[in-house]
């Protein structure tokens, strides 16, 4: 893997300085602004004309008849890379594709500087490369740079206007199975009586209001006898968790679900496991994006921490590489991809954990055999339909895609 971070030494951004700059969207799952729909039949469009387009993107075919092989340098990259766990998952399923099939992958680091981005950006324009992955935080300001891509052949993966393929989340459904997962727990467990910490971040992103909002929809369908007793802004770290549960169990000693980001959730976890109570049934605890610390956690059981709901990014990486190769020949890529039809899994038992960490752990192989358990594929765009864009924002991807 080749780097310019030489040039651009990378700094370090506690989480709510990322989550402030932009990368909320990338780490609290690819979510974003600015996607549009089309029909797979339609004829391309010049990027400045396109609007809204009606019909819904099919299943992609893989088998669809090539276009023309673009001569461009095997070549994929990534400015304005992060210097956080998720994009270093995703960044290492690109470059493993990628040096599989013969295709070079540059990246640099800018974690949020816009500045560094644009800069490591038009360097990779100008030394040439087949595909590059924008980051959430750039994609206001760099409208230039994608309607390049699509006029040079580059594929994009990105999450807005001019980007050929485009990973989307609904991150409500997100949030309504989180909720509804601790409703039904209670219910179970502890005559379904709840009071409720939620952990987030002030709600900064699109992302994070989506899964808030989910959330509170499965808890409003409670009843009474589900309260939420604090909404608590803080950093998506697992000291911040921890330092505002200690507090908060003093205000509200009931407290007996806490759900937000895993960090903090994680964090929170500590202050009952530190006061002897780190089994007890009656208490839940569950979580969105789970790092590997907090998948062990899971599988190892006995914990309160109870499920996490993540993405499956070293999967994603992988395929974006070999979306690389298939771009270069000349043949269709995916339009969309997301979650399967049953939304992210809950990582809820051992069990589940176990299988999940081994198809991460070899995207690989569950790229080639078991893909559509993770991942959903739709529409088909080459180098010769590139101008067809995207241009309406997609909160909810079933909103654009027939599942008939």
């Amino acid at each position: 893997m080749s780097t310019y971070a030489s040039e651009n030494p990378p700094g370090r951004l506690g989480r709510r300085g990322l989550l402030r700059s932009g990368l909320a969207v990338a780490v609290a799952g690819l979510t974003g602004p600015a996607l549009a729909s089309c029909a797979d039949a339609r004829p391309p469009r010049a990027s400045a004309d396109a609007g809204p387009q009606t019909g819904k993107l099919k299943r992609y075919d893989p088998s669809a008849p090539p276009g023309s092989a673009p001569k461009l340098p095997r070549r994929f990259g990534i400015p304005g890379n992060f210097d956080a766990v998720i994009a270093i998952q995703l960044t290492e399923g690109i470059t493993n594709a990628c040096k599989a099939k013969g295709i070079e992958c540059v990246t640099a680091i800018a974690n949020g500087d816009t500045a560094k981005f644009r800069s490591q950006a038009e360097t990779m324009f100008a030394q040439g490369m087949a595909a590059w992955f924008l980051y959430p935080p750039y994609l206001s300001g760099s409208e230039d740079l994608t309607a390049k891509a699509v006029q040079t052949g580059v594929m994009s993966v990105a999450q807005q206007a001019n980007s050929h393929v485009f990973p989307v989340v609904n991150y409500r459904q997100v949030g309504r199975s989180q909720g509804a997962a601790a409703v039904a727990y209670m219910r179970q467990h502890n005559g379904g009586d709840a009071q409720v910490l939620l952990l987030n971040d002030g709600l900064l992103t699109d992302s994070a209001r989506a899964i808030d909002a989910g959330i509170k929809e499965e808890l409003k369908t409670a009843g009474g006898k589900v309260r939420i007793v604090s909404e608590t802004s803080v950093d998506y770290t697992v000291k911040a968790g921890a330092d505002a549960m200690a507090t908060l169990l003093q205000a509200h000693p009931g407290i007996n679900v806490v759900l937000g980001h895993s960090a903090p959730v994680l964090g929170a976890v500590s202050v009952f496991e530190a006061k002897g109570r780190g089994n007890e049934t009656t208490l839940y605890a569950s979580g969105t994006e789970g790092g590997d610390d907090i998948l062990k956690k899971i599988e190892q059981g006995g914990t309160i921490f109870r499920a996490t709901w993540s993405q499956p990014w070293p999967l994603y990486g992988h395929a974006f590489g070999v979306y690389t190769d298939l771009w270069l020949q000349g043949r269709s890529v995916p339009r969309l991809v997301t979650a399967p039809a049953t939304g992210l899994p809950a990582l809820d038992s051992p069990e589940v954990v176990r299988s999940w960490r081994t198809a991460m752990a070899d995207p690989k192989t569950t790229f080639e055999t078991n893909v559509e358990a993770y991942m959903s594929t739709w529409g088909n765009v080459n180098y010769d339909t590139r101008t067809v864009v995207w241009n309406a924002a997609v909160t909810d991807p079933d909103a654009v895609i027939d599942r008939e």
